[in-house]
């Protein structure tokens, strides 16, 4: 059994009816998923426009995100990065695959951005993982979960500088060149802030033999 569809059965045994819209509590109708269609409606009038997705950080050669981080999305990551709410993976990575449609991007692998192995027993979940698994549900493209690890544990992120970001990201990746070398790698995170980790990931994994490294988030801040 692959680690999507794992993904699906643990959802359905732990949440076996969802009668409630995750994040109005409005009662649910028939097709309406987690979301009630009014907030489903203000998630997708959150998309970015196809024209806008794109944003620069080499060494990647495409960032691209599905939704500005703001309103239902912003909400969506809150709960599925600080309240360990998987549910809220599933309408994320629904707009992330429209969004790769849209762009036309392809990849051979994805790859989530991992947590150091001790935030992730503090935390108990890393959210990019549970949104790359189902994206990977929904595009098929094959999760390599393990080609990426992250060897140094550095304090949060959220007030320093991008320069101060990148420092802190210096060597903070390691790549297992078996799993990549020649291969363009869909790289996988919940936002896209000044891009300092995703660029750290991203040399990690070209220096160990990926042919190219693009992005795809969520949320774009």
């Amino acid at each position: 059994m692959n680690a999507a569809r794992l993904f699906q059965d643990v959802l359905a045994l732990v949440y076996p009816q969802q009668n409630e819209c995750h994040l109005c509590s409005r009662a649910l109708e028939a097709g309406d998923g987690c979301l009630c269609a009014a907030c489903a409606g203000r998630l997708n009038a959150g998309r970015i426009p196809r024209q806008d997705m794109f944003a620069p950080h080499a060494p990647l050669f495409a960032c691209l995100s599905a939704y500005y981080h703001d309103g239902e999305a912003r909400r969506l990551c809150h709960l599925l990065k600080y309240q360990g709410d998987a549910l809220a993976a599933l309408p994320l990575a629904e707009g992330m695959s429209h969004a790769l449609v849209l762009a036309g991007l392809t990849a051979d692998i994805a790859v989530p951005v991992p947590l150091h192995p001790a935030r992730q027993r503090e935390r108990g979940y890393n959210q990019a993982a549970l949104l790359a698994r189902e994206l990977c549900g929904h595009t098929g493209l094959p999760l390599c979960e393990s080609a990426l690890r992250r060897v140094t544990h550095t304090r949060t992120q959220l007030s320093r500088t991008r320069a101060a970001r990148l420092e802190a990201m210096r060597g903070a990746f390691m790549a297992d060149a078996a799993l990549i070398t020649g291969k363009t790698v869909l790289l996988v995170d919940d936002v896209l802030t000044t891009g300092a980790t995703a660029a750290a990931c991203a040399g990690a994994l070209l220096q160990s033999g990926a042919a190219r490294v693009a992005l795809i988030t969520a949320c774009r801040a």
